[in-house]
């Protein structure tokens, strides 16, 4: 496993219990349903690292995430109209993940205004060439 590196300020450990949760498809071009739902740190290492597995996915939406919400994000987001493939990976329709995932994180806190320490606040997502945009 990947061991996170503290900065020599202690910045890193400032933010530990905040990340992001995502939704990935693993295989966007075959099983466009088969997705993947977590908490990440840091999204660009963890995209990385399941690229070695599924080297054609596609990150659907990442949003500002406490690690104390994930397992409340991951039962709201999966609660109906889905199936569990095996921990993390669902086959499930995409647009209805996101619905719920936007639900969910519209009555959370915004990071800024929690005791997170950041000013991202905006969701994220990628396009199939990979860029990060923001959504406004």
């Amino acid at each position: 496993p990947r061991v996170p590196i503290l900065a020599p300020d202690n910045e890193s450990a400032k933010h530990r219990d905040f990340g992001y949760f995502y939704i990935i498809q693993l295989h966007p071009d075959d099983l466009p349903d088969r997705l993947k739902i977590g908490y990440t740190d840091n999204l660009g290492v963890r995209l990385s690292d399941h690229r070695t597995s599924a080297p054609t996915l596609k990150l659907i939406r990442s949003w500002p995430c406490k690690r104390t919400w994930e397992e409340a994000a991951k039962a709201s987001i999966t609660r109906g109209d889905c199936r569990r493939i095996g921990g993390e990976v669902f086959d499930c329709d995409a647009e209805a993940f996101v619905e719920r995932a936007e639900a969910f994180f519209s009555i959370m806190p915004k990071p800024a205004e929690s005791a997170v320490g950041t000013s991202e606040t905006d969701s994220k997502e990628i396009g199939e060439r990979g860029s990060a945009a923001d959504r406004r």
